[in-house]
């Protein structure tokens, strides 16, 4: 049986280096979402006011046809009736529990941010300068996670002004760490999504030492951050199988060579750190590495494939009752903590909304999702959006991940890029 060969998008001149620098550092505060404490505002939000206002003045053809296109106005609309519904119904229920507010208002700046930044800065860049941008700001954001870890002035500098996780990183002596606005396993997912662009940027054409270097660090800094991300790491093995037999239907000696060079660089940069531990705080290294590797230090002591947060989330799974099921309980907060102690993203919904909101914002993620997969000519990109989609819904299982910017800003400068991408969004 014949398959039709796939055709490759036609070719893009290379982004400059400013547009390069502007593009990253905007995605860069768009994705990760930091407050500072001495303005208190998201940074987003002044990158989305500042480039939108650019964007409607130095080119309002672009801007108008953008606001005015299905591709834009259909979803956007899903996502203010969201936000309509989340202030209904606590008014409804009578709680006063607004938390789904904030987050449908995330969500809608997250989507706006997206489509800006892409009409402004991305819309004509080739592929592989796409995901170089996005695996610049995973490298930073390692960059910095081991920054604070190793040096002490760095760490409060950036408690101080940028991130909240002091608490956690006194608690464990090495968690919390980032410039970020979540600095737990939603982190630990982004680095993972991180490490699938350094697989994809490496099998391909334009393969350099840093994304070796980024590969490394991605993986090490995942270790401190949390150990969700090992969701993603069967996908990240898939990922470089694809690569080698995509490109080569047999194992050359040149896919070989480079998947072990790949490797070695990988545990030699992993062992250089955990050195540099050991012989600086011993305690330090073994609290580290018995964290980041629970589970299987489980396995081999007890024969049993779990952790001491895996055990404490199977205690929150529980049926909700029919009323809770039908029209939800309108409550996200109780007290210091979560409503019934739950931390199960799926739960969290349903115990707020009942069922029916819930299912119709996973099926406006997934309507998205599948626009987005139909137009995704490079099969080993298509691989990583599409790991990155299916592990953050099975993560939401543990957290709720796609509350996240983590998720949202990743779904939608993709669906941006690839309207853009198939003329589906026209600007000429």
């Amino acid at each position: 049986m014949k398959t039709s060969p796939i055709v490759a998008d036609p070719p893009r001149p290379r982004l400059s280096r400013w547009v390069k620098f502007v593009s990253s550092t905007y995605l860069f505060f768009l994705y990760f979402s930091i407050t500072p404490s001495f303005i208190n505002l998201n940074i987003a939000y002044i990158f989305n006011i500042t480039f939108g206002i650019l964007l409607a003045l130095l080119y309002p053809n672009i801007f108008f046809r953008l606001i005015k296109s299905k591709t834009f106005f259909y979803p956007l609309l899903f996502l203010s009736f969201f936000l309509i519904i989340s202030i209904l119904w606590p008014i409804a229920h009578g709680t006063n529990d607004y938390s789904f507010v904030a987050f449908s208002i995330g969500l809608i700046n997250s989507y706006i941010g997206s489509a800006i930044l892409v009409t402004i800065f991305l819309r004509k860049a080739p592929v592989l300068d796409f995901a170089e941008m996005f695996f610049y700001i995973f490298l930073l954001q390692s960059i910095f996670i081991i920054l604070m870890l190793l040096v002490p002035s760095i760490r409060e500098f950036i408690f101080n002004y940028f991130t909240s996780g002091r608490d956690l990183f006194e608690r464990s002596g090495f968690r919390g760490l980032g410039v970020a606005g979540a600095v737990a396993y939603s982190l630990s997912m982004a680095l993972a999504f991180g490490m699938l662009f350094s697989v994809y940027i490496y099998f391909s054409d334009r393969s350099r030492f840093i994304h070796f270097l980024g590969f490394c660090t991605m993986g090490f800094s995942l270790l401190l951050v949390a150990r969700s991300g090992f969701i993603v790491f069967p996908f990240i093995l898939f990922l470089i199988a694809f690569s080698i037999f995509r490109t080569r239907f047999r194992l050359s000696a040149y896919a070989i060579n480079k998947l072990i060079i790949f490797i070695f660089y990988f545990i030699f940069f992993i062992l250089l750190l955990f050195a540099y531990l050991y012989y600086s705080s011993s305690n330090l290294a073994v609290f580290i590495m018995r964290f980041s590797f629970e589970l299987f230090i489980n396995f081999i002591d007890h024969g049993d494939l779990k952790t001491s947060s895996t055990d404490v989330m199977m205690t929150m799974y529980f049926i909700p009752s029919q009323e809770t099921l039908i029209y939800g309980d309108a409550k996200y907060l109780s007290g210091e903590g979560y409503y019934k102690g739950v931390d199960i993203g799926y739960l969290r919904h349903i115990l707020y909304f009942g069922l029916i909101p819930p299912l119709l914002l996973y099926g406006f993620f997934i309507s998205i999702f599948y626009k987005t997969y139909k137009r995704v000519s490079d099969p080993k990109l298509l691989v990583v959006f599409s790991s990155f989609f299916i592990s953050s819904f099975v993560i939401h299982a543990k957290g709720t991940f796609l509350n996240s910017l983590y998720f949202s800003v990743f779904l939608f400068v993709f669906y941006f890029y690839f309207a853009y991408a198939k003329n589906k969004i026209r600007v000429e």
